[in-house]
């Protein structure tokens, strides 16, 4: 049950309450001498070290228990920690690495005949193939994951699996097949009456009809999904749902409804989640103000998200915070401001070793010299973000960043 209760918390990205649980089960299966219950405690544990932005921690755990599990012959054991380990590399932006551990703790388990574990594995790698921009790799491991989890009689493992083929068919725009898996997913979810894995199959849904140019359906679903997070408390899904709203909304062209909605997604959040949601939540009502063109309210929610992330401690959360900012500042024109808060971001990233978000700071940085004329220094920006963005396998950022750097260019001739 607390095992249980841990995967929960660490499906919603609730880091110190997976922690707690998983510790609690961890302490129980060790005193029961459960080993294969032990291994998977301990994946939680290192998932939700993980999960609080303690790379190095989860990994000298992952390590030292391997060695445990070694010692003692356990090859499930072995191949739990392999897997966790390869976890923190993709999170870490090493999928390289990370496929390789996958493929070795996939084999130990396959040798074990674990249908549950290798279903678990191949949608790691869905996202792993995801990272390498590799579409028809990523399909793939998602839509072999559905019979490992039939033949585990994981029914929720199931519509797992089908969100995540949803999911790849939605990043590889392949719409009418997302909405095919979606629909498989939430027939699975209600099956076991998982609502809130129902809401993520509803907001899967609610995307993949807004690709269809369909709103309307996509609303439908969308607000579906709002009234059951509300129902349940499921802060992460009435976020989600929120975003998706706004979305609509503004494809719909009905900025003020947007404004309001993300207003009142705001509101609900500092009622009934954490201050993390309520950043989230604030987040998406930037997004909203800007595109109603009311840079100003955009700034102040801006601010707001990001003093949140700042007293929370959560120094990730809190330079992703300040980039959002300093390019609000940037569309204020106020560019003393964006600088200071880009520089800010920048010197964060390099303390934390987050190559990826120091990327993210020296492509925006590429904007902030643009803006001040300053061609050569924003060409120079671009160079660097862009053999960062090429070492941590983001694709899609490096083409934003060749695109950006073709805006310097074509400003300075237009310039001369």
């Amino acid at each position: 049950m607390l095992y249980c209760v841990a995967e929960g918390h660490l499906n919603d990205q609730e880091a110190e309450e997976a922690l707690k649980a998983a510790g609690d089960a961890l302490e129980l299966f060790r005193s029961k001498g459960n080993s294969s219950g032990t291994a998977d405690a301990l994946r939680v544990v290192i998932s939700a070290t993980r999960l609080k932005g303690q790379a190095e921690e989860a990994i000298g755990l992952a390590t030292q228990e391997l060695e445990s599990f070694k010692a003692t012959k356990d090859k499930k054991g072995e191949a739990a920690m392999l897997f966790a380990t390869g976890e923190i590399h993709l999170d870490e932006c090493r999928p390289d690495q990370a496929l390789r551990l996958f493929k070795d703790s996939m084999a130990v388990f396959q040798a074990a005949d674990d249908k549950k574990m290798q279903g678990i594995v191949s949608l790691s790698m869905a996202s792993t193939h995801t990272m390498l921009d590799s579409p028809a790799d990523a399909i793939e491991a998602a839509r072999v994951a559905v019979p490992l989890f039939e033949e585990a009689g994981d029914k929720k493992g199931e519509g797992k699996a089908y969100l995540a083929l949803a999911h790849s068919h939605l990043t590889y725009e392949a719409p009418e097949d997302a909405l095919e898996a979606a629909r498989k997913a939430l027939a699975a979810f209600e099956q076991v009456e998982d609502e809130r894995s129902q809401v993520m199959a509803l907001n899967a849904l609610a995307a993949a009809q807004l690709d269809l140019e369909d709103p309307d359906e996509a609303r439908r679903y969308a607000n579906e999904a709002s009234a059951m997070a509300r129902r349940v408390t499921f802060v992460r899904g009435e976020v989600d749902s929120v975003n998706m709203l706004v979305s609509i909304q503004t494809e719909r062209g009905d900025r003020q409804e947007a404004i309001e909605q993300a207003k009142e997604g705001v509101i609900w959040a500092q009622k009934n989640g954490t201050k993390r949601a309520e950043a989230a939540a604030l987040d998406i009502l930037v997004t909203a103000h800007l595109v109603s063109r009311d840079g100003e309210s955009a700034l102040r929610a801006g601010w707001e998200a990001m003093e949140i992330m700042r007293d929370l401690g959560d120094k990730r959360g809190h330079a992703a915070s300040l980039l959002r900012v300093s390019m609000l500042h940037l569309v204020s024109n106020q560019e003393d401001w964006a600088v200071s808060a880009v520089e800010e971001a920048l010197e964060i990233a390099r303390e934390l070793e987050d190559k990826k978000g120091e990327a993210r700071a020296l492509y925006t940085q590429i904007f902030v010299h643009l803006q001040k004329e300053e061609s050569k220094e924003a060409l120079t920006m671009a160079a660097k973000a862009e053999r960062l963005f090429k070492e941590t396998c983001d694709r899609r950022m490096m083409a934003s960043t060749l695109l950006a750097a073709s805006r310097v260019h074509l400003a300075d001739g237009n310039a001369k």
